[in-house]
């Protein structure tokens, strides 16, 4: 009877997986593309048999991590090519999973390559697994197995495959595995195209916070905000500022304009100042929604690269340029006007060159995580 059960779990778990593996491929992927099963083999010394049981005689011996075809399956045995040859293992020691791959019956497959589509071109994986094969054939050796969002390099094409790198590894990938919308010429930057909404904080009658030597916190904004414009703009990023002089615009339509231009990023430029306490010093980054917290952590790493700063944190800020903001925002405030040093650090025009920098290579850094 209990082995009656253990049967009847055995193929239940089969039978489920295999209908979640060609439900999931129909459902997320075209016809010319299908899941094969592979066995990874979870034991060292597992025998190979000639037949499904342990009746017929050991062919060889597989080891924990090699993976194979499943070619077909009887219960609890798996079939599977060993050496050239048929082998079968038992279930019980390997794991199932699924490699996406191209029906090669169909000779009509086009390739989705653009017009003067030209090469290099950087890409990211968009599937959970990918195989490098060592040659352009299914058969050829598996030299790397790629995951979701790792990068690689396309060098050329051969018939329905590309040739790829990955760091100083060559090898190939079916070309529908790879989604060409991902991919961009190597060395153009992921900030082109970007539309970058700038506010350098407070203007006009809000000065924002006054230095020590009675200089505007409104004035230094603007400063940053237009060595970052000519840093950005050598990206590719279109540039808005949310103030173009010295007037004072609320803070509702600084969000607005964002909003309306549908912005790729938000920056608002701020200085601190606390006279009281006149050793403060460092930079703070402020986020609002939990959703942009990796962004303000990426830039804020950059800002402290670059600047060498005391790091203040990276903290979500009920802020109105940000509380009414639905794009990628953040609010960054990049010294303490109030404390000797870094007064004397701000009023120089290579301190605000570094911000420049530091912030456009953080955006670079998380578009190219995206």
């Amino acid at each position: 009877m209990w082995q009656l059960i253990i049967l009847m779990r055995r193929y239940l778990k089969h039978l489920l997986y295999t209908l979640f593996v060609i439900g999931l491929s129909v459902i997320l992927f075209n016809p010319l593309m299908t899941f094969a099963e592979m066995a990874v083999i979870d034991a060292d010394d597992l025998l190979v048999r000639s037949g499904p049981g342990t009746s017929f005689e050991s062919i060889g011996h597989v080891n924990t991590g090699e993976e194979f075809n499943v070619e077909a399956t009887e219960s609890p045995w798996l079939q599977i090519t060993y050496n050239n040859t048929t082998g079968w293992v038992h279930e019980d020691y390997v794991t199932l999973s699924a490699e996406l791959l191209l029906d090669e019956s169909d000779e009509e497959i086009e390739s989705d390559i653009p017009p003067n589509y030209s090469f290099p071109h950087e890409t990211r994986i968009s599937l959970p697994i990918v195989h490098v094969r060592q040659d352009a054939s299914l058969t050829s050796e598996i030299i790397i197995k790629l995951n979701k969002n790792d990068h690689v390099t396309i060098m050329n094409e051969q018939g329905d495959w590309y040739q790829v790198k990955i760091d100083n590894t060559t090898g190939y990938i079916k070309k529908q595995v790879l989604d060409l919308t991902l991919t961009k010429p190597v060395g153009q930057s992921p900030l082109l195209n970007k539309t970058i909404v700038i506010d350098p904080g407070h203007g006009g009658i809000d000065v924002g916070a006054i230095s020590l030597h009675d200089e505007y916190e409104s004035q230094f904004a603007m400063q940053t905000g237009r060595v970052l414009e000519r840093y950005l703009v050598r990206q590719g990023a279109n540039v808005t500022f949310t103030r173009e002089d010295d007037y004072y615009y609320s803070l509702t339509s600084r969000a607005t304009l964002s909003n309306y231009l549908q912005a790729d990023m938000f920056l608002s430029l701020h200085y601190n100042s606390e006279p009281a306490y006149p050793s403060a010093n460092g930079i703070n980054t402020y986020y609002r929604e939990a959703g942009f917290k990796v962004l303000a952590e990426t830039v804020h790493a950059s800002l402290l690269t670059e600047t060498s700063a005391n790091d203040r944190g990276v903290a979500s800020g009920n802020y109105s340029v940000l509380r009414n903001n639905r794009r990628p925002s953040l609010l960054l405030e990049l010294g303490f006007l109030s404390n000797q040093t870094e007064e004397q650090q701000i009023k120089q025009t290579s301190y605000h060159e570094k911000l420049a920098e530091a912030i456009t290579n953080g955006l670079i850094d998380y578009f190219e995580m995206r």
